[in-house]
């Protein structure tokens, strides 16, 4: 079921949620039969004139749309058949910015983009590819009350479960029903480093990974007592932050991508 939206099911969005979702597992399924997967052909490219560079970019499922945004939070919106210009506006008007991921929410109806800034706060925006017609529709502090957490946060969403994971320069790791604007829980990390890269399982609900600034990486279960449910460290004995981490596509639930 869509988040954060008051519009009701009916006949004609059921049966365009089911057929989305449809062309979605059989493309899934085609790539994890596909013994290699090569980019061989570039669809487009333009100059998308941040002048600080793109931070994040998100492309749409089921239309010809790419959001980008850059570190001071401005977000543009493209449509890549002919490479023009959809929309653009601020993520907000405050002097401390910085972004730190763009999530789109969401993908099998009408989508939402919900954008993460360095320190925490996050905005979510609907309409936001008609010229003008961006409209915010909530917004929250997702380290409230952890001084500590610093202006490095990472952030990710999980769809079956509703969750959003967040932490940064403290020792948590913070769990929110998204749809509720709830604090569900607040893991303690057993490492004695800053988490640098957060990454939601889209298979097993209450799972997700972190990798952490002293090199390790684990993986997590909500709904276990001790939580922590596997450890590795990929680069030992060197110490090397990890910067980004994913779930391989498939079912194995330990099977990761990282990076230093």
């Amino acid at each position: 079921m869509p988040l954060l939206t008051d519009s009701e099911d009916n006949e004609e969005v059921n049966a365009r949620r089911e057929e989305r979702e449809r062309i979605a597992l059989d493309c899934i399924a085609k790539c994890q039969r596909s013994s290699a997967c090569k980019m061989t052909s570039q669809i487009t490219s333009w100059d998308t004139r941040f002048e600080s560079g793109t931070k994040a970019a998100l492309l749409l499922p089921f239309s010809p749309i790419v959001i980008a945004a850059d570190e001071n939070e401005q977000i543009r919106v493209w449509n890549y058949d002919d490479v023009l210009p959809v929309n653009s506006f601020e993520n907000h008007k405050l002097s401390n910015r910085g972004l730190s991921k763009l999530l789109l929410i969401n993908e099998l109806d009408e989508s939402l983009v919900l954008a993460a800034s360095s320190d925490g706060n996050v905005r979510i925006w609907k309409n936001f590819n008609q010229r003008g017609g961006q409209k915010l529709v909530t917004a929250f502090s997702s380290v409230k009350g952890h001084r500590a957490a610093g202006r490095n946060i990472v952030i990710d969403w999980q769809k079956q479960s509703g969750y959003l994971y967040a932490s940064g320069d403290m020792s948590s790791i913070l769990v929110w029903d998204l749809e509720k604007e709830q604090l569900l829980s607040t893991i303690e990390s057993p490492a004695d480093s800053a988490i640098s890269a957060l990454s939601a399982s889209q298979v097993r609900s209450g799972h997700f990974a972190a990798g952490f600034a002293a090199g390790s990486v684990r993986i997590f279960d909500v709904h276990t007592p001790d939580r922590l449910v596997y450890m590795a460290r990929p680069h030992a004995p060197r110490t090397e932050k990890v910067v980004g981490i994913g779930f391989q596509p498939g079912f194995d639930p330990y099977k990761l991508d990282w990076n230093r």
